[in-house]
């Protein structure tokens, strides 16, 4: 598999890893961490100290998932106190707010959240 003209297999992981993002079926979000620590933990990953600049990103991913109004308020509460739709989002703004050149978003036929016609839909059992 290609990315970039390179192969996936024998890049740099690393440097694989930063150029896609992936957002699972069933939410994964970092437990101990904060809605707003749990965007932000992957740019701070990659560098970005700036905390301003950390809450421009993390307030943009939100509204690109639409709870930025919804949550705005709980952004410095654990994410794990949220429903499990709006748990999904919170990967999908962490998923977006690092700018990979691939987005994919393993997803049921119910899901009722599409985030962006730039993800790129998989069925992981048909890979």
């Amino acid at each position: 598999m290609l990315l970039d003209e390179q192969d996936i297999y024998r890049a740099n992981h690393v440097e694989i890893r930063r150029k896609i993002g992936m957002v699972f079926q069933t939410p994964n979000v970092f437990p101990a961490m904060s809605v707003f620590e749990n965007i932000a933990v992957g740019l701070s990953l990659n560098g970005l100290r700036n905390k301003q600049k950390l809450r421009e990103v993390v307030g943009k991913s939100l509204a690109q998932v639409g709870l930025l109004e919804e949550i705005g308020s709980r952004l410095h509460r654990p994410a794990t106190g949220l429903s499990s739709g709006q748990l999904q989002r919170v990967c999908i703004a962490r998923a977006l707010a690092v700018q990979p050149e691939v987005k994919l978003h393993h997803r049921q036929e119910r899901l009722t959240c599409v985030p962006s016609p730039s993800f790129l839909y998989i069925c992981a059992s048909r890979l």
